[in-house]
């Protein structure tokens, strides 16, 4: 299990390198950015250092395909917002769960998504001080 001192040490190593990405065409940008988006809220919880450094840059990469187009940063904050924070969370999963009448209860089922949903947000954070113009405003 990642203790806050492992991801502090990714963070410590981690090149990030968010600035923008070369020019290349509208439809080879928007199939980038869709295929690092799908990659990013597909991901699993990481559970070693590795692991956790292999999906900073995942974001990082993902970061780099979004480029400044601001349609691009709504549907990834949308992405980690509802996808990995809320549906994700343990009182979700058991909200499902009772609707489905299921009485399995998934305890804990939604700390990987926090994790993830934690770590994105920090590499934004690290893509604002950057100076990634749209990174500030959706770490904010």
């Amino acid at each position: 299990r990642l203790t806050a001192e492992d991801i502090q040490y990714v963070f410590d190593r981690a090149e990030l390198i968010t600035g923008p990405t070369p020019a290349a065409s509208e439809g080879a940008v928007a199939a980038a950015f869709d295929d690092a988006l799908h990659v990013v809220v597909s991901a699993s919880r990481p559970t070693t250092q590795e692991e956790c450094a292999e999906f900073v840059s995942l974001v990082a990469a993902l970061i780099r395909a979004a480029g400044d187009i601001v349609d691009n940063w709504k549907q990834i904050v949308l992405a980690l917002v509802r996808r990995r924070y809320h549906s994700r969370s343990p009182a979700a999963v058991a909200a499902m769960a009772a609707a489905a009448g299921s009485a399995e209860q998934a305890d804990g089922a939604g700390d990987g998504e926090r994790l993830l949903f934690y770590l994105a947000i920090r590499v934004m954070q690290a893509a604002s001080l950057e100076g990634h113009p749209q990174a500030s405003t959706a770490a904010a």
